[in-house]
């Protein structure tokens, strides 16, 4: 038996009902129960499944062949295939396919609030706001599991304008991980910019705790650059770690010429712009391939459609450019940074940039190579900024050093310590003056 279209949202309920009593069944070893269970889930094969296993381990044989001979009646793609086919039909743009096989795989297997998310985003892009507010009302009744599935709805949404549903999965990882600082700016830009969250049904706004002013406050300190100008960041990783350094350090360097290793979204260029570009003109050179990281991938701790990141860096800067009372040349260089960098040094560029900052690539090589290039570019008492000093990839087997900046910034900073003079160090950058070349 299936569901019908219109039942849903009561048949994915169901299936969360039948888990429960499943639940309950284990733990009292109840045959009764096992079958109350498959009843009640009876569309979903996943329920069927587990509660004939259940009863054919308490010895009821021929229950157990009877319940799952009435759930072939079933039988078809996977729900772990659906939901694969559902991602990528969104991905190619197919809404009706996506809409389609998700709601399947829902309904195949015991659903989980990503899922319900992934749903939501793809009913807005289709339209329909009361199937999507159903599916959003959802995702808070479901189990709150599978990080990346979260990430990937958040992003998603993000990427249609609706950053303040995205905050409900983004919470939901942050309640199971509550240590991931990177999540916890990227939410708090979120939480600033959205509340009270108005459009969020009032239930799943209470539970997440998005109506407490609180909630925002412990999430970090606000944007360097309002939204008053027609910025807008997703996330908070310049505001709540380098602005604080930059608001003491960047008066005393006052820098004209500048050169960024990494520019994602444009937080700490529109910083310079709009803190510099009151008193003078400024020529900054920004250098990103925008193919992201492998934190930015699939599976990683701040996935992101990189594309889209682009867009936001180009309108961002864009806007904050328009707003300066000064002219800034902007320069943007599309690509690795070793190649970018070699290009400005054959261009006669070194020993010519006030200010270096290097956060890109995360990985020892190629920070490392960041920095040596960086230095020749810089000139005498010039100062490069090193953002993420203790940055560490999430992976099985632990840290690796060789995908972490510390040991190439480390490195780097032995090699030429005749040549340099540590001026800052606070806990996720370090600041260095160059002496000599």
């Amino acid at each position: 038996m299936t569901a019908q279209p219109d039942d849903f949202a009561a048949a994915i309920m169901a299936a969360e009902r039948a888990a429960a009593i499943l639940i309950a069944a284990k733990r009292e070893g109840s045959v009764h129960r096992a079958k109350a269970a498959a009843e009640e889930g009876r569309h979903c094969p996943q329920i069927v499944i587990e509660a004939a296993d259940l009863i054919g381990r308490l010895g009821e044989r021929g229950a157990a062949l009877d319940l799952l001979s009435a759930g072939l009646s079933l039988d078809g793609p996977t729900a772990p295939l659906q939901q694969a086919y559902a991602r990528h039909c969104r991905d190619a743009g197919d809404l009706e396919g996506a809409r389609r096989w998700l709601r399947g795989a829902m309904l195949r297997a015991r659903p989980n609030a990503a899922m319900a998310f992934a749903l939501c985003e793809i009913e807005l892009s289709r339209g329909d706001e009361p199937a999507a507010t159903e599916a959003f009302e959802l995702a808070g009744e479901l189990r709150w599991i599978d990080a990346a599935a979260l990430r990937y709805a958040a992003d998603r949404l993000i990427a249609i304008g609706r950053g303040d549903l995205a905050a409900a999965p983004l919470m939901m990882m942050h309640l199971r991980s509550t240590a991931d600082l990177p999540l916890r700016r990227e939410l708090g830009a979120l939480l600033r910019r959205h509340a009270p969250f108005e459009r969020m049904p009032e239930r799943l706004r209470t539970r997440l705790k998005l109506a407490d002013p609180q909630t925002a406050a412990d999430m970090g300190p606000p944007e360097a650059v309002g939204a008053e100008n027609g910025i807008d960041f997703t996330t908070s990783w310049f505001a709540a770690g380098a602005k604080a350094v930059w608001d003491q350090l960047l008066p005393e360097i006052n820098p004209t010429r500048i050169l960024e290793i990494g520019s994602y979204e444009g937080a700490s260029a529109c910083y310079l712009i709009d803190r510099l570009g009151r008193d003078k003109s400024l020529e900054i050179h920004c250098v990103d391939s925008w193919e992201g990281g492998v934190e930015h991938g699939e599976g990683g701790s701040a996935q992101a459609n990189m594309a889209d990141v682009e867009s936001r860096f180009r309108r961002n800067v864009a806007a904050a450019i328009a707003a300066s009372p000064h002219p800034v040349d902007l320069v943007v260089r599309k690509g690795r940074s070793d190649v970018e960098m070699a290009k400005l040094l054959a261009e006669g560029g070194a020993g010519t940039f006030d200010f270096v900052y290097i956060d890109g690539s995360h990985q020892a090589p190629d920070v490392l190579c960041d920095a040596v290039l960086g230095f020749r570019l810089l000139r005498a008492n010039g100062v490069i900024a090193f953002d993420d000093y203790l940055w560490q990839e999430s992976l099985p087997y632990g840290v690796d050093p060789l995908r972490c900046p510390k040991p190439a910034i480390d490195a780097f900073t032995n090699l030429y310590a005749r040549k340099i003079q540590i001026i800052s160090a606070p806990l996720y950058q370090l600041y260095v003056r160059k002496l000599s070349d």
